[in-house]
């Protein structure tokens, strides 16, 4: 809802700012919100949770590593793609994840 650093809420403030958003955005959207960004890419176990009983399929944080997909769900890494990457350099930031293009 406002982009907020989720492990420092409360629990109420935590499910408002994941379940709400998620209601809100399928709202405007017209279709089920199946992901979730968590914002900075910041997370704990609580978060995690919170995304589990909003009814979120998967999670992404700012976690290093190569882009496993047997790894959990809910701590998936993400590639930062930005408005002014050439192809070329997200090609290399997607190799540099351990993907084969």
């Amino acid at each position: 809802m406002t982009h907020a650093h989720l492990t420092g809420l409360s629990d109420a403030e935590l499910k408002t700012e994941v379940a709400d958003s998620k209601k809100l955005i399928e709202d405007l959207v017209g279709a089920p919100v199946t992901g979730f960004s968590y914002p900075y890419g910041e997370w704990d176990a609580r978060v995690r949770d919170a995304g589990i009983q909003a009814g979120y399929q998967y999670a992404v944080g700012t976690g290093k590593g190569a882009l496993d997909p047997s790894a959990d769900r809910f701590a998936l890494p993400r590639i930062n793609v930005r408005w002014n990457n050439v192809p070329s350099v997200l090609l290399r930031k997607i190799r540099a994840r351990g993907v084969g293009c």
